[in-house]
């Protein structure tokens, strides 16, 4: 906070300390402090009965005794200012200005001892000749040596700082050993590839040496730098007061990256609101797309979030966004993202998943996925167990029983993305209630009716404690996939058996999972049907392949 005035009441001065943005009491981890600015720090030279490069400070009325030298702390020498009597204003010793930038970062700290409470404020000295005042810390009164200390970030345009130890009522303080330094950021780590990550270093416009503020839609969103961090002095916070569509955001600038090469990000984030890690890719040839790498739940304390991900094709470089999408706040810091060994599915997995629980499943395919020693994958509505053409309890414990996974579909098979907030938990969250009610073992993931997801969707499957969740978009999964957003290939009745193992052998060779759907096993002839002999040709194929076949449980822990 800075002021245009010498001073401030001590409860204004107190309020200011507490306030001000650019107050931190203590020093990062990874920061370094450099060489002293003030000369004569310890007042040990003097000319003319002063300390050589120091002077003595008054203003308003009041009057002020200046002795020099007495007792010091690490020498024979230090100054002592005394209040008799004072109506305003204050009184203070202070060094001889030295020269500083604006947007960087300094530590200072002294001895004394004092008999009243004392004020640290810093007197900037800007590029036009005109000064700035800024209170740094209020101290309280000690009879013996005590340390003040204070870290700040300089306002943009400072040419100068001095460092006021003052004290504004009647009593006295006695000062020594002062220490003026720039606070820069240790050795950056070679393989981490976000540039000051964690945020130490202060750039232009109110944000961090290369990173950026990012907001799209109608919404108010509140960017604030720095902010108490959680590795060091600093950190960034946005926040989004209204909203009706759209984002905000922190970004670090964009690094390139190796297109088919694993990569680690994590970084450790508050919020008050859900919030989501999204990566932007450039192409080479300069167009943009984006994923979805994960959701993060709102969290009072730090949390850390780390993710891996697979670089398509064709990218050249990368940032990823820490975004939220709903009225609250976000504060995030300390961001890592390196190149690590790819961590794929161990010679690619192969998941079976049989959507819906219909009654020809249990009759045509679990015959022929026992006979193989094959588990799959059962997505049950639980409401349905007393429709005919779908499995009742005691069939679907059967399939439990003889080894197959138990998911939820929801209780009526609806699309959650239309249902209001009430109902469309009871389907998430009441359907595996349902299925625990009916002995099911655990219940642990989870498929979308019709694919049909929102970000109020996904939020409330995580809540609920599924592992992970599988929507209807063609593709492959690895380590960098979205755990709430797995995808699949779907077995329908045009699909030949020459589709399902491409499907196969490509997750074989490049070491991904393939989970691959099915919902009717007979000769209906409808659009999701496929028949037994066209599940029996997949079956045979993945057993002559040898090809590792899990449940969606079992996948997910061994993927993530």
């Amino acid at each position: 906070m800075i002021f245009a005035r010498k001073f401030k009441t001590a409860a204004g001065i107190f309020a200011a300390c507490l306030g001000g943005a650019a107050l931190f009491l203590f020093f990062g981890n990874n920061a370094l402090a450099q060489t002293n600015l003030v000369s004569n720090p310890s007042l040990e030279t003097e000319v003319n009965g002063l300390p050589q490069d120091w002077f003595k400070g008054r203003w308003g009325t009041n009057t002020a005794i200046f002795t020099y030298p007495v007792a010091g702390t690490d020498g024979s020498k230090a100054a002592k200012v005394e209040l008799t009597s004072r109506t305003s204003g204050d009184a203070k010793w202070y060094f001889k200005e030295v020269a500083a930038g604006g947007g960087k970062t300094y530590k200072f700290s002294n001895s004394y001892m004092s008999s009243i409470p004392s004020v640290l404020t810093a007197r900037y000295k800007m590029s036009d000749g005109t000064y700035k005042y800024a209170d740094l810390a209020n101290l309280s009164a000690s009879s013996g040596w005590k340390t003040g200390s204070a870290e700040f970030t300089a306002p943009a345009g400072t040419a100068g700082i001095s460092i006021f130890h003052l004290i504004n009522q009647v009593g006295s303080l006695t000062v020594d050993n002062y220490n003026l330094s720039e606070v820069v950021s240790a050795p950056s780590d070679p393989n981490n590839k976000v540039a000051n990550p964690s945020l130490e270093i202060a750039g232009s416009s109110s944000s961090p040496q290369d990173w950026f503020k990012g907001r799209w839609g109608t919404n108010t969103a509140v960017f604030t730098y720095p902010t108490a961090g959680f590795d060091g002095s600093k950190a960034a916070k946005v926040e989004l007061t209204s909203r009706t569509s759209g984002d905000a955001k922190w970004y670090f600038k964009e690094v390139a990256v190796t297109p088919g090469k694993t990569y680690r990000f994590t970084n450790y984030s508050m919020s008050d609101a859900l919030s989501y890690l999204t990566v932007q890719y450039r192409t080479k040839s300069g167009s943009l797309f984006y994923r979805d790498l994960a959701t993060v739940p709102a969290s009072s304390a730090w949390k850390k979030s780390e993710v891996d991900f697979k670089i398509p094709d064709e990218v050249a470089s990368l940032t990823i966004f820490h975004l939220i999408k709903e009225v609250g706040g976000l504060t995030v810091d300390k961001y890592d993202l390196r190149e690590v060994a790819s961590s794929p599915a161990p010679s690619g997995l192969v998941s079976l998943n049989f959507d819906d629980g219909w009654i020809t499943t249990y009759q045509n395919a679990l015959p022929i996925l026992n006979a193989a020693g094959l588990k799959s994958t059962q997505y049950i509505s639980s409401g349905r167990f007393d429709f005919s053409t779908y499995v009742n309890i005691d069939q679907m414990l059967d399939m439990q029983a003889k080894g197959h996974e138990i998911g939820s579909h929801t209780k009526t098979h609806a699309n959650l993305t239309i249902l209001s907030t009430e109902e469309m938990r009871d389907e998430i969250i009441g359907s595996k209630e349902d299925l625990l009610a009916a002995g099911v073992n655990s219940v642990t993931t989870f498929a979308y009716p019709f694919g049909a997801y929102n970000e109020s969707v996904v939020a409330v499957v995580e809540e609920a404690g599924y592992k992970g969740a599988r929507r209807t978009q063609d593709g492959f999964n690895d380590s960098g996939s979205n755990r709430f957003l797995l995808n699949r290939f779907s077995v329908e009745s045009d699909t030949a058996f020459a589709e399902a193992k491409g499907w196969i052998d490509s997750a074989m060779s490049n070491g991904t999972w393939a989970v691959i759907v099915f919902h009717r096993v007979d000769y209906s002839g409808t659009r999701y049907a496929t028949t037994p002999e066209v599940l029996q040709q997949i079956v045979d194929y993945l057993k002559e392949k040898n090809a590792r076949v899990v449940t969606m449980d079992e996948g997910m822990d061994i993927v993530f």
